[in-house]
C-alpha cells in the first residue's frame, strides 16, 4: 500500500532538485529517496503542475547566477 506522497512543496522541491542533479532514476524514486515517501510519478506530476510557477523562477534565478559568467 502507498503512502501519502509529499503534501508540502519543499519537498517536492528538495526531490526535483536531487532528481536533476542524478543522471538515473525515476523522480519517484529520488523522491523516495530524499523523504522516505512512497509516491508514483504521476502523482508528482500533479503536484508539480499545481505549484506556483514563482517557485521554479526563484530556484532558476538561484541556480542560474551560480553558473553564469561575467
Amino acid at each position: 500500500m502507498m503512502r501519502p506522497g509529499p503534501k508540502a512543496a519543499h519537498q517536492l522541491v528538495m526531490g526535483m532538485v536531487f532528481h536533476a542533479m542524478n543522471g538515473a532514476g525515476t523522480l519517484a524514486e529520488h523522491v523516495s529517496q530524499i523523504t522516505g515517501i512512497a509516491i508514483s510519478n504521476s502523482a508528482l506530476s500533479q503536484r508539480r503542475g499545481n505549484l506556483d510557477w514563482e517557485i521554479f523562477e526563484s530556484i532558476l534565478g538561484v541556480a542560474l547566477k551560480l553558473r553564469a559568467k561575467p
